[in-house]
């Protein structure tokens, strides 16, 4: 499905059972790309910390031509995940897809949902102006307008002597200010994250018969503990009422029925490891055990 098409889904498309039908498919999308946008995210404040915070600059100024280098990889960083009105990157299809997923007419059924929305949306925005700060002070930094620039004889033909800039605006300090409202923009874009992963978190037992979310989390199962430092079993524990093995068979049986059968396979013992007596896993994994034989019987190993 094209997610493009998805998100820019007219008003009246959105209030019938063609949101409805496809509800599923868009909330694993949300859990998907909110994990891939943390991803970047991370690396992008890693590298900001390290090569900013904690490097040995002299003087903490993002308007320094010290922190070029850095300033550039931000840019970078932000305008691949942000993109074009024309070219929409992830952040920015995560927003559109959240305000399709919760849209306003919903805010009062699904409070926790609205949440998210709002947050995204807001680190979106909030990206945005980061992305042309940083664009400022590459472009119109003080190394292009220092303080002391003369104005030069250009204005002599209009009868105005030169002077300096200086008497005009004070430009080290409006981009002073601009490099500490980008300082913490960054930070605040951190934040927002944290506070989205934990709403996330709330909201994954009412992602239960979502067997696309759940099959997501096992898939992105190092993710999962990086961003919220549970193990998977914890998580199915808390979203199936304390039975994590029904939620290692919710997976693996998604994986049966999209003939993965090795996967589904994988999948099933891992719940048979918690629970030994889990039923469903005993027979799916005999029934498993002939078909995958009979797989690599016929195709050999490559098949898995």
């Amino acid at each position: 499905m094209n997610l493009q098409y998805a998100a820019e889904a007219s008003a009246s498309q959105l209030q019938t059972p063609w949101l409805e039908k496809r509800r599923k498919f868009f909330i694993r999308q949300v859990v998907s790309e909110f994990f891939q946008a943390y991803e970047l995210y991370h690396d992008l404040y890693q590298d900001f910390c390290h090569s900013y915070h904690f490097a040995l600059l002299e003087a903490k100024d993002l308007s320094q031509a010290t922190t070029i280098a850095l300033r550039t990889r931000l840019l970078e960083q932000l305008t691949a995940m942000l993109g074009a009105e024309t070219c929409r990157g992830l952040l920015w299809r995560l927003k559109d897809l959240c305000h399709t997923v919760w849209p306003e007419s919903e805010r009062q059924k699904n409070v926790l949902g609205s949440l998210v929305d709002w947050l995204i949306g807001s680190l979106f925005h909030e990206a945005m102006k980061l992305k042309e700060n940083l664009y400022l002070l590459n472009n119109y930094g003080p190394s292009v307008f220092p303080a002391d620039q003369d104005t030069g004889p250009e204005q002599m033909a209009y009868g105005t002597q030169s002077f300096s800039l200086s008497k005009v605006i004070d430009t080290p300090e409006v981009f002073r200010r601009i490099a500490v409202d980008t300082e913490q923009q960054v930070e605040r874009i951190a934040l927002s994250f944290g506070r989205a992963i934990y709403l996330l978190r709330l909201m994954m037992p009412s992602f239960a018969e979502n067997e696309l979310v759940v099959r997501l989390l096992v898939e992105k199962e190092k993710v999962v503990g990086e961003i919220w430092g549970e193990s998977l079993e914890s998580i199915f524990n808390d979203m199936f009422c304390g039975n994590a093995p029904y939620g290692f068979c919710t997976a693996a049986n998604s994986y049966f029925r999209s003939q993965w059968y090795h996967q589904s396979q994988a999948i099933f013992r891992r719940a048979l490891q918690i629970d030994t007596q889990c039923q469903e896993a005993v027979i799916k994994l005999i029934q498993l055990e002939a078909i995958t034989r009979d797989i690599d019987e016929q195709f050999g190993k490559t098949a898995q």
